[in-house]
């Protein structure tokens, strides 16, 4: 606001602001003139009364007349006018115009370092059922958006990361994680009406709910998986490979 405004340019604003208020109540409507002094006479003699409830009653009643009357000013309306006009134009010119914040550079250069483009594992699909391959593949974290389908992950063909991330979003299908043995993992998942089962010590329904659950070596492990599922209606199951 600094760069566009000094204090010549705001105080010019306000007397024009100001004449133009002046020449409208006394040229233009005297009626708003007149319902500018009784909203004034109300907040004055609101703090006149010793009844809090006629105070309360006049300094509302002021309050009302006095906004009122701002609102049907044409001033008024001409200086939100402005005021939009002027956000429109500084939109425009800050699209042409974008301001560049860049860090200083250092004394030697910092070598260009390539974005390289992976592939993921998983495609978002509206309908379909999809798995990880059955031979070895690279590992990337997986987050995946479903419709409708199942979809099947195999932990055992892959070399994990110290902290790997699964993420799966889906309207009604099956989820099935096999996970290696020496491989702990957490897992939370919501669902509006679902069946979980994990490994061979835990079943049960959620019904509009999340539920959390860890394997017991899950804090200190090296190598681990975190799990996040969420779904309308469907089953997720996990179990040791």
């Amino acid at each position: 606001m600094r760069k566009y405004w000094n204090v010549d340019q705001i105080s010019g604003l306000i007397l024009l602001a100001v004449a133009a208020l002046v020449i409208e109540l006394l040229f233009f409507d005297g009626g708003l003139l007149i319902s500018l002094a009784a909203g004034l006479a109300c907040l004055y003699f609101s703090k006149k009364q010793r009844e809090a409830a006629a105070k309360k009653a006049l300094f509302l009643i002021g309050c009302f007349i006095l906004a009122l009357t701002v609102v049907n000013m044409m001033t008024f309306r001409l200086f939100v006018l402005g005021v939009v006009g002027w956000v429109v134009y500084r939109y425009y010119q800050s699209k042409k115009h974008p301001q560049v914040i860049a860090p200083p550079f250092p004394e030697h250069p910092v070598p260009e370092r390539k974005v390289l483009k992976r592939k993921p594992l998983f495609q978002n699909l509206l309908f379909g059922s999809q798995r990880t391959p059955r031979e070895v593949y690279e590992w990337n974290d997986i987050h995946l958006l479903l419709g409708v389908g199942d979809v099947v992950i195999d932990l055992s063909n892959t070399f994990l990361p110290k902290d790997a991330v699964i993420s799966i979003r889906g309207f009604v299908g099956n989820v099935q994680i096999l996970v290696p043995y020496e491989v702990e993992f957490s897992i939370h998942h919501t669902a509006v009406f679902s069946q979980v089962q994990i490994l061979d010590e835990i079943g049960e329904r959620v019904i509009n709910e999340a539920i959390e659950y860890e394997t017991e070596a899950y804090g200190s492990a090296t190598e681990k998986v975190k799990i996040f599922t969420s779904m309308i209606v469907g089953k997720v199951e996990v179990r040791r490979v």
